[in-house]
């Protein structure tokens, strides 16, 4: 909900990186954590995954011409569940590599990846109105 109120109040570009970037350090200290402070850190961490799926979405709805807009979800949801489904196999090698202590700094290192992308997007976009507020109220039909 929080993701959502703030993709519709603010830049999308700047709250996918805030997201993203909020999260980097609470993935890092996930394999170090125990008990409490383990179990603190990973909802933190929870909160800033998830809360960026709305602004996610808010960006794939602004940045695909409407009438590509169905194929841009698509594709969006092809590639977040085909390497979310690759992803497991690869997290189980790193822990049987390294174990579960490794497993969080890679995933952060995965997350910075993601913030270069994003900055890259930032920039190549960096003329564009990319709120929420950018795209078209849906036109309704009129009622007779």
């Amino acid at each position: 909900m929080t993701g959502g109120v703030l993709a519709d109040r603010h830049d999308l570009r700047r709250m996918y990186l805030l997201f993203h970037a909020a999260s980097l350090p609470l993935l890092f200290l996930l394999g170090y954590l125990t008990d409490l402070p383990l179990l603190v850190c990973a909802l933190a961490y929870a909160f800033f995954a998830f809360g960026m799926q709305p602004i996610e979405n808010s960006l794939v709805a602004v940045l695909t011409p409407p009438r590509l807009r169905s194929t841009g979800y698509g594709l969006k949801f092809i590639l977040t569940f085909g390497v979310g489904a690759s992803a497991v196999q690869l997290v189980g090698h790193w822990q049987q590599s390294g174990g579960l202590a490794a497993v969080f700094p890679r995933l952060a290192l995965c997350i910075l990846l993601l913030l270069v992308f994003a900055a890259i997007l930032w920039w190549l976009t960096r003329n564009e109105n990319l709120s929420a507020n950018a795209l078209p109220a849906a036109k309704r039909p009129a009622h007779e």
